[in-house]
């Protein structure tokens, strides 16, 4: 039972409201259902309504009421508004293995699409519920059925680190930036970092409907993206209406809305490799349907899958890249007649495919191949009924092709290699550039045992916890047992990778998480010292081709700011290889000079 008489705080002192939550530790929300009962902190028919069991309704709401003694309410204010501070009441769980997590994400506020949307963060009612935020833990313990029988057990008042704060500001920019452009209900969880932007209640629609903005994107020749390989698929309607079935493909159907709306004659996009591959049960199908939109739409198509550290980069990233042109260009006619297409004679037309990928294609002309033949070019006809190729085609795409007509040409290629960069010539040497200590990573962090052990096995004796937070342990080759949804035990494992970056060879591919302690992490042994340590944010700047410091600096609300380090990495992780779109610009600004219409 909680000890103590009516309410002890002063609701315009944070610390004060602090210590007044600490007595929860310890105690049950029936423990607080009494003892509001005995202090009349609420009317007996609020007592009584959260003593239902059979109620429903938020643990966050009865404390509000029965123990700090406010009405539960909506506004856009923090709860205790004098004192700037958000009560927050969660769960955590023990997971099967007995280890701690969070039971669900906490639900900060709602912001409402269609009202109007305050533009400087600080004014937000986001803000204001995220100043100080007092977290009431509570153990959400399955066994029992009654949830008032749930036991609080850690209490604190949280306030923001200036990094995570940061990285918020930018989420916020990003869902600001889709609400104000009418582009509400395109916003997902993967489009930030921390906030998560979601339809909330679980009666809520979300609209796949497109909410134009076409309006507002100006007359241009040249579109430029890239987009996530995640699901294009369609569905038909019962009206007959084609409508998005890949939720996580929107942002296609969105570059697809500014195609048909502002028409391009150039297109150049970007993708993971896996794209002409997926997905896995109907091979090639999400790539058949990019390829129907664009013959729909009057273009042909070129792609290759390039891989930059084959052409001189220092980076081993490879990925999809297609560029598109209508086919009343000047480029498109010129193209055709230049590898002799004629669209009558079929063999004829594998052979201008061929020399189109091979010697007088966009990409052929900066990314050399080695000599292809007719033999190994697979060919197939693809329609503009996206319905029809998202239900039933299928197709083994090469990394090298060409679409016209809605003939599609494929084969494997083979670079001509240049000799690449290698890590030994971006790191940075610590004689003209010092690295900083923080980036070296203690011997107790790099090994729990012998450094020569490559392989860890779990499956007579775990290791502990301590020994799983290392290097050796994360990158190496490992076995465990593990437990299913279904109760089923399996074990899970997987082979060593190099512990080590070697310096005579390039990167391997960055990934946003560089910043983390992460199995694809690049570790490296330092040029001068010896010693072992994580790359700098110059060095992956040097890995993407870009000049020092390019990320060191943000705009943030209109005024520059230092770039926080961890989304330093982030951006890094998320880009494209300079060197790759330098040769691409060169192609490109050869075709706009030619190029009558331009």
């Amino acid at each position: 039972m909680i000890r103590g008489i009516t309410i002890m705080y002063d609701k315009k002192d944070p610390k004060s409201i602090e210590k007044y939550a600490l007595k929860l530790v310890g105690n049950t929300f029936y423990d607080v259902i009494e003892y509001a009962e005995k202090n009349k902190i609420a009317q007996a028919e609020r007592v009584r309504f959260y003593g239902n069991t059979a109620r429903k309704g938020g643990l966050g709401n009865l404390l509000e009421e029965l123990y700090f003694g406010y009405k539960s309410n909506n506004n856009q204010e923090a709860d205790f508004v004098e004192a700037g501070v958000e009560l927050k009441a969660t769960p955590y769980e023990y997971t099967k293995k007995g280890e701690l997590r969070a039971g669900e994400r906490l639900v900060i506020t709602m912001i409402g699409y269609d009202i109007p949307f305050e533009k400087n963060f600080y004014k937000s009612h986001l803000w204001n519920k995220i100043q100080m935020i007092l977290l009431v833990y509570y153990w959400r313990n399955k066994e029992l059925q009654n949830k008032l029988m749930y036991k609080i057990g850690y209490v604190k008042l949280f306030q923001l680190p200036a990094v995570d704060l940061a990285i918020i500001k930018q989420d916020y920019e990003i869902i600001k930036r889709k609400i104000i452009s009418g582009r509400a209900h395109e916003l997902s969880e993967s489009d930030t970092m921390y906030l998560g932007a979601c339809t909330k209640g679980a009666t809520a629609v979300k609209s796949t409907v497109p909410q134009y903005y076409n309006k507002d994107i100006p007359e241009h020749n040249l579109l430029v993206g890239g987009f996530p390989c995640q699901d294009y698929s369609v569905a038909r309607g019962l009206n007959g209406e084609k409508g998005i079935k890949g939720n996580k493909g929107v942002l296609w159907w969105s570059i697809c809305d500014v195609i048909k709306a502002k028409k391009p004659s150039f297109i150049l996009l970007e993708n993971v490799d896996r794209l002409l591959k997926s997905p896995s049960k109907q091979r090639g199908r999400d790539f058949g349907i990019i390829l129907a939109c664009l013959q729909g739409e009057g273009y042909s198509v070129e792609w290759r899958v390039i891989n930059a550290a084959e052409y001189g980069a220092v980076q081993r990233r490879r990925r999809t890249f297609i560029f598109a042109y209508r086919n009343e260009t000047d480029y498109a006619k010129k193209i055709r007649e230049q590898v002799q297409y004629t669209c009558k004679d079929d063999s004829e037309n594998i052979l201008a495919a061929m020399r189109l990928i091979q010697q007088d294609g966009f990409f052929a002309k900066g990314f050399p191949i080695n000599p292809i033949e007719e033999k190994n070019i697979t060919t197939t006809h693809i329609g503009n009924d996206i319905y029809g190729v998202s239900e039933s085609f299928q197709f083994g795409f090469e990394n090298s092709g060409y679409m016209t007509d809605s003939l599609i040409y494929t084969c494997k290629t083979m670079p001509v290699k240049i000799k690449p960069k290698v890590m030994r010539d971006i790191m940075q040497d610590n004689i003209t550039m010092q690295v900083d200590e923080h980036y070296y990573i203690p011997d107790g962090r790099l090994y729990y045992t012998d450094s020569n052990v490559k392989y860890s096995d779990e499956t007579e004796k775990n290791l502990t916890s301590e020994q799983r937070r290392t290097w050796q342990y994360l990158k190496g080759g490992k076995k465990r047992i593990r437990i299913s949804a279904s109760g089923h035990r399996y074990i899970f494992s997987e082979g060593p990778i190099s512990m080590l970056d070697e310096w005579d060879k390039p990167a391997r591919t960055m990934l946003t998480s560089e910043s983390s302690f992460n199995r694809s992490t690049h570790i490296v042994k330092d040029l001068v010292t010896g010693r072992i340590r994580l790359l700098t944010p110059i060095e992956a700047e040097r890995i993407q081709g870009f000049p020092d410091n390019w990320t060191k600096e943000c705009l943030v609300d209109g005024e520059i700011d230092e770039m926080p380090e961890k989304m330093r990495y982030f951006c890094m992780g998320n880009a494209l290889v300079v060197d790759m779109i330098e040769i691409m610009e060169k192609q490109l600004s050869e075709i706009f000079e030619a190029e009558s219409a331009m």
